[in-house]
């Protein structure tokens, strides 16, 4: 009767610890996704913050003066 009760309960633990290594692997794939997109992000970011800095400046090319807007 006790060596059933500990093999359940092993198995209890057992099963808890795959389900556990699952969502610790899952969380792990997610963290990794969520790193890369931060990185791009940020980049993007960067880039974006050097063109605004550009036009601050004036550092644009002048547009034509005789060209039409596209939307004519």
């Amino acid at each position: 009767m006790a060596d059933d009760r500990t093999q359940a309960r092993l198995e209890e633990l057992e099963t808890r610890n795959a389900y556990q290594e699952a969502t610790i692997q899952d969380l792990s794939s997610q963290l990794y996704e969520h790193q890369q997109q931060l990185e791009r992000l940020q980049s993007l970011v960067q880039s974006l913050a050097e063109k605004v800095k550009g036009l601050a400046q004036g550092e644009t090319a002048p547009l034509p003066e005789n060209e039409r807007p596209p939307h004519y």
